[in-house]
């Protein structure tokens, strides 16, 4: 007897919006995935990172995640670190984002896969300029535009054409 395939069921932003606040997952493509707690030095790469381009950026313009980034009605994104242009710093209500001009996602080995090619191509379709992934196992950085992508590490400096006068060496970042 032959067996009949269940209907995959599709979430939406809809579904999202009703799960409880703080609990970890994304939707990508109408799944909704759990993400595991991050390492410490996950959670220690990210905020340097966060540290420099608040420093730069200023306060209005830049969060640190856990923060949703809506890409459309099947992906919601969950960045490490999101910085905005100035004519977009959202309402402080707000339990997520619509636009970006720079994500950043600090690899885990049970993420990188995903971060690379599927979150990274979502990002640069929903329209942020650069997506910077931050690889511990490399010491590198990673940034990925629609125009292309480019990696650094040790001494090189990463700079952004999204943000004005932001770069960083992998150097300093991993010290």
């Amino acid at each position: 007897m032959a067996r009949v395939a269940e209907p995959r069921i599709k979430f939406t932003k809809a579904d999202y919006s009703l799960l409880p606040e703080g609990f970890r997952v994304e939707l990508i493509d109408g799944d909704i995935l759990k993400m595991a707690p991050p390492s410490v030095l996950h959670q220690e790469l990210a905020k340097r990172f966060f540290l420099l381009l608040l420093d730069r950026v200023g306060v209005d313009r830049v969060l640190f995640g856990p923060i949703g980034l809506d890409i459309d009605d099947t992906n919601i994104l969950v960045p490490d670190v999101v910085a905005f242009a100035k004519e977009s710093i959202p309402d402080l209500d707000s339990q997520s984002l619509c636009q970006a001009e720079m994500v950043v996602e600090v690899l885990s080995p049970s993420t990188a896969a995903r971060d690379r090619s599927i979150k990274a191509g979502l990002y640069l379709e929903a329209g942020v300029s650069e997506v910077w992934l931050i690889d511990p196992r490399s010491q590198s950085i990673e940034i990925q535009t629609a125009a292309g992508e480019r990696a650094v590490r040790g001494n090189e400096t990463a700079t952004s054409e999204a943000i004005s006068g932001f770069s960083v060496r992998p150097a300093d970042l991993f010290a």
